[in-house]
């Protein structure tokens, strides 16, 4: 059958795909085994979410004698699925954070919004659909719980302290027989006890002059107080990167136009290194040599198969930190140019020449109790498309012909705005997002580059083309006819005697008039 949705697995060893009869099957490249995974009854296609390490699958699916979907979970490993919603409600857009702790999903269970219908005693609701996030474990705590600031009842202790000790300062400057000195002992104004933390209270005339009698300094330096904390040193500047692999942003010039391209350095063994470059003209694989004690870096390579111009480049730069500068040829068919570049490495790069990536602990699930966790998030009361999170594990979404991003750490609880639009795709990574022509970062206020179509140029035979397209749409036909027997037609023999028109056919008209 016709095979659609095909999703990969974090470690490129396993991916999904489903086909026309809305099955989802699991694909393992070691073994060669292929498992069915499960089927949406009521056709359409499962949402299928794979959590970071690929140990489960999350989806909505609905059930034969139930229309309204609900969010199941599937353990790649035991090959067993868990219904973790109930169903009453209309679930859908399950996506698992990339930390593994949180499921995201929206769902119909707002009520807040009903309208009493105009030609019947109806209540009608609209705009059902929230955004909802549930802890995949019971250790994951809720972000926005209330907060009780246990150092205040510290503080208010400070403070009695400090007041006593102005009391007792007041009391010393006062001669004998001032105001109190005179009174009988039992009405005698009472204070607490110096040092005294219960705040006990005691007559002042059973205090000796010992006791009230200021103390010499003390000649030992001050230690801190049992609730001031030490004073933290200041951290050291991390070292700027030394060596040249990462992301450069570089400029050089063409006559008087400057130019810009990225260079993407990848270093090997024994000083190897590779790299891509990509301008808006040119884009092309370079591969050399690091030698890290003169700090220099030489490439040579070609441009893409493809672009209109072959050209073969070579390269020879000086890394110096975060600055790169150096010199370069192109050679094509109109001859050999000579260039000056200078560059500075990405700021995602700056910090680390190569950073390791953080290791993420495997997920797990505590299934008991699952729906009782869920929270609602505040997304609005607009109907919400795909959704997916990013490099920063924060959640993306489409809304009300926008794509918003959320961050469910953030005690502020604001939805921002990334861009105009309804559909996206998210890159594997999280950090980049195709949104119609455009590629845009994957964070708020983001604003499009557009898809370099330059090398895309390529020859092509129409009639060889046109059989191709004619093929497919007798193949889609074939695969989408709801009776498997095509109703007793030979199919094959259909297509057969309609592909041999497309040698006839002398243009596109016609190959639409053919189908």
């Amino acid at each position: 059958p016709f095979k659609t949705n095909i999703q990969w697995f974090p470690d490129s060893k396993k991916l999904i795909y489903q086909d026309k009869t809305a099955t989802a099957y699991l694909v393992d490249f070691a073994s060669g085994e292929r498992k069915m995974i499960d089927k949406e009854p009521w056709d359409g296609n499962l949402d299928i979410s794979i959590s970071h390490d690929g140990a489960f699958l999350a989806y909505a699916k609905s059930l034969p004698e139930r229309r309204t979907a609900s969010i199941w979970l599937y353990d790649v490993a035991k090959g067993e699925a868990h219904e973790v919603t109930s169903g009453e409600f209309n679930d859908g857009n399950p996506t698992f954070d990339r930390a593994g702790d949180w499921l995201y999903f929206s769902s119909q269970r707002g009520f807040g919004k009903a309208e009493y219908g105009e030609l019947d005693e109806t209540w009608v609701y609209q705009d059902t659909v929230r955004g909802y996030a549930v802890p995949l474990r019971n250790d994951v705590k809720n972000p926005w719980l209330l907060e009780i600031d246990e150092e205040k009842g510290k503080d208010a202790k400070k403070d009695d302290k400090s007041d006593d000790k102005k009391d007792e300062k007041k009391d010393e400057a006062k001669p004998d027989g001032a105001a109190g000195a005179g009174a009988p002992a039992g009405d005698r104004p009472r204070r607490r006890r110096p040092n005294s933390d219960l705040g006990d209270i005691g007559d002042i005339s059973d205090m000796s002059d010992t006791q009230d009698a200021p103390k010499p300094a003390d000649p030992k330096p001050a230690e801190p107080k049992q609730d001031e904390k030490p004073a933290t040193p200041a951290a050291a500047p991390a070292p700027a990167a030394t060596g040249p692999a990462g992301t450069w942003n570089c400029t050089t010039k063409e006559g008087e136009t400057a130019l810009t391209f990225t260079l993407v350095v990848t270093l090997g063994d024994a000083g190897a290194a590779t790299a891509k470059f990509t301008s808006e003209k040119q884009n092309g694989e370079l591969t050399g040599h690091w030698d890290a004690e003169a700090k220099k870096l030489t490439l040579t390579g070609k441009n893409d198969a493809g672009t209109d111009k072959e050209m073969s480049y070579s390269l020879e730069a000086t890394v110096d930190g975060d600055a790169i500068t150096g010199n370069g040829t192109a050679t094509g068919k109109d001859g050999e140019t000579k260039y000056a570049f200078t560059g500075t490495r990405a700021p995602a790069d700056a910090k680390k020449d190569e950073k390791k990536p953080e290791e993420k602990k495997p997920i797990t699930v505590d299934f008991d109790g699952f729906e009782s966790r869920v929270i609602e998030l505040p997304l609005g009361t607009s109907r919400i498309g795909g959704m997916g999170v990013n490099d920063k594990n924060q959640l993306i979404f489409s809304q009300g012909g926008q794509i918003k991003m959320f961050d469910i750490k953030d005690k502020k609880k604001e939805v921002k705005k990334v861009a105009d639009g309804g559909g996206f795709q998210l890159t594997a990574d999280g950090k980049k997002m195709l949104m119609g022509l455009q590629i845009l970062d994957a964070s708020a206020g983001a604003s499009g580059k557009p898809i370099v179509t330059q090398p895309m140029l390529t020859e092509i035979n129409p009639k060889h083309e046109w059989k191709q397209v004619v093929k497919d749409a007798w193949r889609i036909f074939r695969d989408y006819f709801y009776d498997p027997h095509m109703h007793g037609v030979d199919w094959n023999g259909v297509g057969e005697r309609y592909l041999a028109m497309v040698n006839d056919a002398n243009s596109r008209e016609d190959v639409s008039y053919i189908i």
